[in-house]
């Protein structure tokens, strides 16, 4: 994962902890932090192209199927553990806005920006790190979109 960081530029440390932080809300309390702080990224499957759709959203949301589906111009449904791990190389709860083994189509829901600095996963359920939000979109080539609730 620090490879990846280090090819998007972003200038932060891997925060390894003894906690799971596999939810939002366990991640939020191993960091003691709002919930609303943890982005939390969350693999979809298109339902025509069967490819994979990556949304990153603030953890005290909700991904909106309707709203992704639009902003992906198409169906998505929630994806398998199977499905995640063989499109991003990572287990559920651990899975990093970049750094995947295949390009997804990325996302990430206009409420996360009200947040200066947002945790995310870093490859495992015991490993996050900081950054901006806009600093994250960049790195990610995300592209921001309401698609929460």
């Amino acid at each position: 994962m620090a490879e990846a960081l280090d090819a998007t530029g972003i200038q932060t440390a891997i925060r390894r902890l003894t906690a799971n932080t596999a939810t939002a809300v366990d991640a939020a309390l191993a960091l003691n932090c709002e919930v609303g702080a943890i982005a939390k990224s969350l693999v979809f499957r298109g339902v025509s192209d069967d490819g994979a759709v990556l949304a990153i959203l603030s953890g005290a949301r909700r991904v909106s199927l309707q709203k992704l589906s639009q902003a992906v111009g198409g169906s998505v449904s929630k994806a398998n553990a199977a499905f995640v791990k063989e499109k991003t190389g990572f287990e559920i709860g651990g899975v990093p806005p970049i750094g995947h083994n295949d390009s997804l189509r990325i996302f990430m829901d206009d409420e996360i920006r009200r947040f200066e600095i947002v945790w995310v996963a870093a490859g495992s359920a015991y490993a996050v790190f900081p950054v901006a939000p806009d600093i994250l979109a960049v790195a990610a080539k995300a592209q921001f979109a309401d698609i929460g609730e």
